[in-house]
């Protein structure tokens, strides 16, 4: 799930895609429009919090996190072996 937010910036509040069809590999996205199409997407931003949730039937496995910017898209990789 994905709970939007507004903080009354001028930023629209569409909340983001989820692509669960990854899934059976092992992989769940979410993401926002990229910044080439809508520069005031519903990203996070400074001082802005975000809600993500899943539920799954598997317990926990190794893996890695993988966090995209919006602006340049470059991405930030997290292992989450790491995350406490």
């Amino acid at each position: 799930s994905f709970a939007p937010y507004h903080s009354g910036e001028p930023y629209t509040n569409d909340p983001w895609t989820i692509d669960a069809g990854l899934a059976s590999n092992g992989v769940l996205k979410w993401a926002c429009k990229p910044f080439t199409l809508d520069a005031n997407a519903n990203a996070i931003r400074w001082n802005t919090m975000h809600t993500f949730s899943f539920q799954t039937d598997s317990p926990p496995i190794p893996g890695e996190a993988v966090i995209g910017t919006f602006k340049n898209s470059d991405d930030v990789t997290i292992d989450n072996q790491d995350i406490v």
